[in-house]
């Protein structure tokens, strides 16, 4: 059996922690520097739990790890921690805490750009880790490893002799964070594990200066998956059936927004989509199920002349307060609000979908991109993210409690005056909002609050015809 590895605590801290171990005789040792907690068969970090289990025969544990000042001592019976180094499919479920491989999906479309334009994967993590990128009809892996962020391209799998749509899965033995590109628009992915059976969608507005058509995919997690698309609150528009990533792309038919119900999870996306390769810009976003909907939003504004639209969506009967004015919304209902130099805040009895586009004045200075708006209820505390090269500006748009600003960090430093491009402060309720615009340098980039504040991440940038955007994060 070979001798397997575990990376423990940040790099950058001091120090290096061994493993003594002691066979059948019964007792690892785990030295340590930092706080440690034992609960269960749970050692714990400040960071996730680990699960150990023991196997019946001898075996020699070594645990290697980097030098840190917040790594941990594990120091357990091996009749209590028990160790056995999982199957690279999955992690187990113990004691009601769930640890498993973060577990994406994501399309490909091959389209005419796509050789002068090539989908990138966006990824970072905290611990070092191992991804396996896969598709359902091609058994070579692609498996590829890194400690902190990497952008790659998307897997060839024979891709560039046909011309369908395409899946691939992303399995990682690590937490990760994913964002995928296609063509110039990039979109944050959304785990597995957070998918539904249950989806809301409104097609993007369709800018008639781009050789596009607006429409939606569907792609499937496991096999004999049944879908049912109807017009939302309306009709069904038609039913079929899918297996594990099979993809179906459906253009829109004049639908204001569509309902989509499916025997098992699936992955939905909704953007434009190339036609040619003239003057033309694919978006994408991949659309949170309706679980995981918010009831409070707050929309910024894209600055450098980017003309905003936010739409909304409705399920059911509810009311949204719009600036001030409560207002009832039927089921299947979509309005577009616009949004130039100021911020949208909307609440709503029940949950809504909210996506911000934004097109420039100038169809040849930047193309549209398109950006789900993360609710005020799904703010985190901490992001890393990748900001793509090869643009022209990139920005960051956050959204926080006003008390909370002065504790803002990126890359451990606070944010610089001569980076912002634009503040605002809005109270909701009884609390102040700040609204900050800043600029950023392209690369690897995290941000996160002193006291732990939860605030709500959106970049974004452009360049001479070609537009992006992304949120930190969609779900609760």
């Amino acid at each position: 059996m070979a001798e397997p590895s575990c990376v423990l605590g940040d790099p950058e801290g001091p120090g290096n922690v061994f493993v003594r171990t002691i066979g059948l005789a019964g007792v690892a040792t785990f030295l340590f520097r930092n706080k440690h907690a034992i609960r269960g068969n749970f050692a714990r970090t400040e960071g996730l739990w680990s699960v150990l289990e023991t196997p019946d025969d001898p075996v020699n544990v070594s645990v290697r790890s980097v030098g840190l000042a917040g790594v941990v001592m594990w120091a357990v019976l091996v009749d209590l921690v028990k160790l056995n180094w999982l199957d690279s499919n999955l992690l187990k479920q113990r004691a009601g805490n769930r640890i498993e491989y973060q577990d994406f999906v994501s399309y490909i479309e091959i389209d005419p750009e796509m050789q002068k334009y090539p989908q990138n994967i966006f990824m970072t993590t905290d611990t070092p880790t191992n991804v396996k990128i896969t598709t359902s009809k091609t058994p070579e892996d692609q498996i590829t490893c890194f400690n902190s962020s990497i952008t790659i391209r998307y897997p060839d799998f024979g891709t560039n002799v046909s011309s369908e749509l395409k899946a691939i899965r992303i399995r990682s033995t690590e937490n990760i964070t994913v964002a995928v590109s296609a063509h110039h628009d990039i979109t944050t992915l959304i785990p597995t594990e957070k998918l539904s059976t249950s989806y809301i969608v409104s097609p993007p507005s369709p800018d008639r200066r781009f050789q596009t058509f607006d429409a939606m995919t569907i792609t499937a997690l496991q096999d004999n998956t049944s879908i049912v698309l109807s017009e939302l609150g309306l009709s069904v528009i038609t039913n079929y059936t899918l297996d594990a990533l099979e993809t179906r792309i459906h253009r829109n038919a004049d639908v204001l927004a569509y309902n989509i119900q499916s025997s098992k999870p699936v992955a939905v996306f909704c953007g434009m989509y190339c036609m040619s390769d003239v003057n033309c810009s694919n978006m994408i976003e991949q659309i949170p199920p309706s679980n995981q909907l918010d009831t409070i939003y707050i929309v910024p504004p894209n600055i450098d002349m980017l003309r905003t639209s936010a739409t909304i969506i409705t399920e059911k009967n509810t009311f949204i307060t719009i600036r001030g004015i409560t207002i009832p919304f039927g089921p299947g209902r979509r309005t577009r609000l616009s949004i130039t130099d100021n911020v949208l805040v909307l609440r709503s009895v029940d949950p809504i979908l909210v996506t911000s586009q934004a097109f420039h004045k100038d169809a040849s200075v930047g193309s549209p991109y398109l950006t789900v708006v993360p609710g005020v209820n799904q703010y985190l505390p901490w992001y890393k993210v990748v900001v793509p090269s090869g643009w022209n500006t990139n920005y960051i748009a956050v959204m926080m409690r006003k008390s909370a600003v002065s504790g803002l960090r990126a890359n451990k430093q606070s944010i610089k005056a001569n980076t912002i491009r634009f503040e605002k402060n809005i109270a909701i309720e009884d609390l102040e909002y700040s609204v900050i615009i800043a600029e950023v340098a392209e690369g690897e980039l995290t941000l996160d609050t002193i006291d732990n504040t939860p605030f709500g991440l959106m970049v974004y940038g452009n360049r001479l015809g070609a537009g992006y955007g992304f949120a930190g994060n969609v779900l609760r």
